[in-house]
């Protein structure tokens, strides 16, 4: 009596063991990717900062009169203020409601004002193309940080 034992397929011990090492990878890399993630959620809030402030500076050159950003910390939104009335009504600022400053910058890590004053003003954009202010300190979940330094002409514009 002959056996003839064909072998169709893979037993239950080769699937249990691609699955294991497949498990064991993905725990590996997950963390990884993670990490990846909060980093590029950091630089790209840094950047979409750097690009409203740049909007913002605009602004004032354009329309002559000051704007103005403001750091919410318990909402985590920066919100873009200009001047009401220049003329008749200096210091009187709303905040701008349209175009790209009339929403709100809202960030996805946690933001601090640095040398912000009571009304947690991050910087004023002068209509002669001054930047005055201070900084902010950018920090995700895993605690990594980033600052955007103390916002200052560029070579640029000081010389033009």
């Amino acid at each position: 009596m002959t056996c003839n034992h064909e072998k169709n397929g893979f037993t239950l011990i080769e699937l249990t063991l691609v699955l294991l090492l497949l498990s064991v990878l993905v725990a590996v890399q997950l963390p990884r990717m993670h990490q990846r993630q909060e980093k590029t959620a950091l630089s790209f809030e840094s950047e979409t900062l750097r690009r409203a402030m740049d909007l913002a500076s605009l602004k004032a050159r354009m329309e002559k009169r000051e704007v103005r950003a403001r750091l919410d910390e318990e909402e985590q939104r920066v919100y873009f203020e200009e001047m009401y009335d220049p003329v008749n009504r200096p210091g009187d600022f709303m905040q701008v409601d349209h175009g790209p400053l009339g929403r709100p910058v809202i960030l996805s890590v946690q933001a601090k004002a640095l040398g912000a004053d009571e009304m947690q003003l991050l910087w004023r954009f002068m209509p002669d193309g001054e930047i005055q202010g201070g900084g902010v300190l950018l920090e995700d979940k895993t605690g990594r940080r980033m600052q955007i330094p103390e916002a200052e002409k560029d070579d640029e514009e000081k010389n033009a």
